[in-house]
């Protein structure tokens, strides 16, 4: 069971298929690749098949399947920590007190992701979160046997950067979270929610502006209103808030304004618009 890339072997690649298709909505549950014999394909199935290859030489019995155990003495819950509206981004804590934590899967609602960022440090999970440009799920697991420490109180777990967001941006449900024993454990989310407003403006209703496309690959279009034309700041920062771009332009009440991307790199970048009204930040995702 599990092999999902048809190699007649079990391997890790398996697992990481399990967490590609997950996102992409491509796999269902069934007799081949249910490992926990759940009904559902979930981040607890890839956790499963990296056991089998990391340690089914030794204990068989991990390769055996369908198999897998909930831990009802186990419980991790997810919230909202940090918030930045300006720079479009919240972080999710984790409050784990029982349980080292080996991966976890959670959806948002009210935004659509654009990047998320492990924050837990990398000498006790160097893991990289997944997740679909765009999509409302992230997923995270460790194939090496990396886990996260208990924590008594909330922690810092990921940093996700959002944009459509509008109303409450929300931690809309806990999917799965497994313990360092491969075993799926109880999971709750609490103070899940923020407001933010739908528009991102200069100083009010009538200065605004947005960035398309978003995602970008070599060039973005700024376009917005402004009441009057008046001469304005753009800039464009990197995630660490290094300065990349700087130009000084005469926006005019209804503007569109071209920038070439072509030197950017993979990654998150914040534009910014500075005038007499104000300003305001924009984030936009560069996909090479």
């Amino acid at each position: 069971m599990g092999d999902l890339n048809n190699s007649g072997t079990q391997q890790i690649v398996d697992g990481q298929l399990y967490v590609n298709q997950i996102l992409n909505t491509s796999i269902t549950a069934n007799s081949c690749n249910d490992l926990n014999n759940t009904g559902t394909i979930t981040v607890w199935d890839a956790a499963l098949m990296a056991n089998c290859v990391n340690h089914g030489s030794s204990i068989n019995t991990n390769c055996l399947f369908p198999r897998g155990n909930l831990n009802p003495n186990h419980t991790a819950t997810l919230s909202i920590g940090n918030i930045d509206v300006s720079q479009n981004y919240f972080d999710v804590y984790i409050q784990n007190p029982t349980a080292r934590i080996l991966g976890y899967e959670f959806t948002i609602s009210g935004a659509t992701i654009l990047n998320v960022v492990n924050l837990v440090p990398t000498n006790v999970y160097p893991e990289t979160p997944d997740f679909l440009v765009g999509g409302n799920k992230v997923i995270c697991v460790s194939f090496k046997d990396s886990s996260i420490a208990k924590n008594v109180n909330a922690q810092p777990l990921c940093r996700i950067y959002y944009t459509n967001g509008s109303g409450s941006i929300c931690i809309n449900s806990a999917i799965e979270i497994v313990n360092k024993a491969y075993e799926a454990i109880n999971k709750v989310v609490a103070n899940n929610c923020f407001l933010v407003t739908g528009v991102s403006q200069m100083l009010d209703k009538n200065h605004y502006f947005s960035v398309i496309p978003n995602p970008a690959n070599d060039v973005i279009q700024l376009t917005g209103f402004t009441k009057n034309a008046d001469k304005s700041l753009i800039e464009i920062k990197d995630i660490s808030g290094r300065l990349l771009y700087q130009e000084t332009v005469v926006l005019n009440e209804s503007f569109n304004h071209t920038i070439s991307l072509s030197d950017y790199k993979s990654g998150v970048y914040y534009v910014t618009i500075s005038s007499n009204a104000g300003s305001a930040t924009k984030p936009v995702v560069v996909v090479k």
